[in-house]
């Protein structure tokens, strides 16, 4: 293992370094929940019809096996936009 030298880096400032990057990975490990039909349908406030039309035309993706349909909660915040 190599050592590493932290020159000009406070405890205090290594230590909220430390914290940052726990939080983000744990942030992304969050957002890979999947949602089904219904539960993104609640998460944007619309219908489920609605849902399956934005799958139709490429806007969401959906993962599946036989015929039950999931979505990745990452790839939805993706999706969303800010505006001006």
């Amino acid at each position: 293992m190599e050592a590493i030298q932290f020159i000009g880096t406070t405890p205090e400032a290594l230590q909220q370094m430390i914290i940052d990057s726990m939080r983000e990975l744990l942030r992304v490990k969050e957002d890979e929940v999947l949602l089904t039909q219904q539960e993104v349908a609640d998460f944007y406030k619309v219908t489920t019809q609605t849902i399956i039309k934005w799958q139709t035309a490429g806007i969401i993706k959906a993962y599946g096996i036989a015929s039950e349909r999931r979505y990745k909660k990452s790839e939805l915040m993706d999706n969303l936009i800010q505006l001006k």
